[in-house]
């Protein structure tokens, strides 16, 4: 008799210890699952040239919800919007990135201010940051593309080339 009484004791202990491991593990479960949600702005360069072509992209990181692109009225739209996204589930881990990314052509000498964009979620609204760039005359008159990632700008268009005299023989 005695015996099943601490069994059973031994048991409820074991089913509490039970309940509690698996409690904690839907709590971390859902703290990790909050952890790493961001929406940012990247600019593919702080310093321009006149006629240069700027990527901009808005990323939403693990978050559900629709973009909410901002207005580009000083801007000179090339190509965008574009949109890509991932998703990966690693060791039971899940995150998601949805980017939307544009082109610009940059018109203007002087500051310029890519504006904030609003990403908006089932409980908020989260915007991104806003961010200024400088446009300069370049020397040459060659214009280049600025991509998020590269180390340098690709020539899109080299300066002209000066002409050789050439004579008749």
């Amino acid at each position: 008799m005695l015996q099943k009484a601490r069994r059973r004791k031994i048991g409820n202990r074991l089913s509490r210890a039970h309940w509690m491991t698996m409690g904690l593990l839907v709590f971390s479960a859902v703290l990790s699952a909050q952890e790493g949600r961001s929406f940012y702005l990247e600019v593919a360069a702080d310093t321009v040239g006149l006629g240069d072509v700027v990527e901009v992209r808005y990323t939403a990181e693990n978050l559900e919800g629709q973009f909410v692109p901002p207005d580009f009225d000083d801007l000179v739209l090339i190509a965008g919007p574009n949109q890509s996204s991932s998703f990966q589930f690693v060791n039971g881990h899940s995150s998601q990135q949805v980017s939307h990314s544009y082109f610009f052509k940059i018109t203007d000498t002087g500051d310029l201010s890519i504006p904030m964009a609003q990403f908006e979620t089932a409980d908020k609204v989260i915007e991104s940051k806003s961010h200024e760039i400088y446009c300069m005359l370049r020397e040459d008159s060659s214009i280049r593309e600025h991509r998020i990632g590269d180390q340098r700008p690709r020539a899109l268009m080299a300066p002209p080339k000066k002409k050789l005299k050439t004579r008749k023989i």
